[in-house]
């Protein structure tokens, strides 16, 4: 996977770290966020196997 650039305008920014949801991965965002599109961009390089 390559880096990519994105732009994006918004209304708030969340920093986190993705922890483990069983299947998946999950970052928790305010509850007042509910319904409303949110983005989440990997900021990180996946490792290789």
């Amino acid at each position: 996977m390559e880096k990519q650039e994105f732009k994006f305008s918004g209304y708030g920014v969340i920093e986190k770290i993705a922890t483990d949801g069983g299947n998946s991965a999950r970052i928790f965002v305010p509850k007042i966020w509910t319904g409303k599109k949110v983005v989440a961009i990997l900021v990180e390089p996946l490792e290789e196997k």
